[in-house]
């Protein structure tokens, strides 16, 4: 806490050069680059690893049908009164 105060009551004090600026932006650049290569490491890591365990997946799905009143109909023959077929009709079941 008190060197970052110092720090920042000596940045304050005395003018920087460009040269300067140039510098630190290119530690905090340096530093940035590092991290996103730890995070690239870690992500790879888990990827690597993730071929070993084993894999679960759920589904889960719901459905509804809905039909109305349905009639069935067959072929049945129709007969004269001796009893010959005289034709085909079609009749509820």
């Amino acid at each position: 806490m008190i060197s970052s105060l110092l720090i920042a009551v000596t940045l304050h004090s005395t003018p920087l050069t460009l040269d300067e600026v140039r510098q630190a932006s290119r530690q905090q650049l340096d530093a940035v680059r590092a991290q996103l290569s730890v995070a690239r490491a870690d992500a790879a890591l888990k990827t690597s690893r993730s071929a070993i365990f084993p894999q679960v997946d759920f589904s889960l799905g719901a459905g509804v049908s809905l039909v109305g009143s349905q009639r069935a109909f067959s072929t049945v023959p129709t007969f004269d009164a001796n009893g010959a077929i005289t034709g085909f009709a079609q009749r509820q079941v």
